[in-house]
């Protein structure tokens, strides 16, 4: 089995929840990151023992903002990872769920997440609440160092540091979508926030995040 997202030279794994700049933060660290793992499988992989003296981190994002940025990412005819631009990297084709929402509103997008119809990337389905990739076997979140999406550049830097590593002023933007408006403040009605809500409700929770 391969190990993405592991530097065993630098002795840290990273924890690539999707679609939270994983790529940009990988190639940052010098690793591959074309695999989303989640911590049980890590501790699966390398054994309880192993896992916990390695330095593990991870980012979370607002849930709202990253179901858009899933939304605007599946809609892409191409894409970083999905098309021929980078045929080494095109693993699946075309996003999988791309014909399926690139006429869809986004509260057409909504209702298709919780009826099971959006499925990208299984297992490691990227629709999924962001603790799916972060809890362990007893249902915690474990991590050595839980890093937040909206202060990307303060916490690479400060985990680079922490693992002696050089850092650039910024992250690379790789692997990002060209809607126009991001915004999901302006984007979300309010029929499609109640869905969002609901279904990230542990993420918004757990994460302390708020429409």
């Amino acid at each position: 089995m391969e190990f993405d997202n592991i530097s065993f030279a630098h002795n840290f794994i990273f924890i690539h929840v999707p679609k939270n700049a994983g790529t940009s933060i990988g190639q940052s660290l010098s690793i591959t990151t074309t695999r989303h793992y989640t911590v049980k499988e890590y501790v699966s992989m390398l054994g309880k023992e192993a896992y916990a003296a390695m330095f593990s981190f991870a980012f979370v994002r607002n849930p709202f903002d990253r179901f858009i940025s899933l939304y605007n990412y599946a809609r892409m005819e191409e894409s970083y990872y999905h098309s021929a631009i980078h045929p080494e990297k095109a693993i699946y084709g075309k996003h999988l769920d791309y014909d399926i929402l690139k006429n869809a509103s986004i509260e057409e997008a909504a209702n298709f997440l919780v009826e099971g119809k959006l499925v990208h990337n299984p297992p490691h389905n990227q629709w999924q609440p962001q603790v799916t990739w972060l809890k362990d076997s007893m249902g915690k979140i474990n991590v050595t160092y839980l890093a937040r999406f909206e202060d990307i550049d303060l916490h690479t830097r400060n985990i680079h540091n922490i693992l002696s590593m050089p850092f650039s002023e910024s992250l690379p933007k790789i692997n990002t979508s060209p809607a126009l408006e991001k915004d999901y403040g302006k984007l979300i009605n309010s029929n499609a926030k109640k869905i969002i809500e609901k279904y990230y409700e542990e993420d918004l929770n757990t994460f302390n995040y708020q429409f």
